[in-house]
């Protein structure tokens, strides 16, 4: 409980700094998400070359597996 008494509150923003926060808090959250599917890219294009297949055909198991 402390060291939410020593925090200090920012000023609530107004009008174009709110916007301009929240667009930065959006740009932030998408360059992440893009940083995770190339991660996952990679990933695939690894196990691809390990099983040498193609990603087609991990795609063809991927969505027969979601059906059932």
């Amino acid at each position: 409980m402390a060291g939410r008494d020593k925090r200090r509150r920012a000023a609530p923003l107004e009008g174009d700094e709110q916007q301009l926060r929240r667009r930065q808090e959006e740009a932030a959250l998408l360059l992440r998400r893009i940083k995770e599917v190339a991660v996952v890219d990679r990933a695939i294009n690894d196990i691809c070359i390990l099983f040498k297949c193609s990603r087609h055909n991990l795609n063809v198991v991927g969505s027969c597996s979601e059906r059932v």
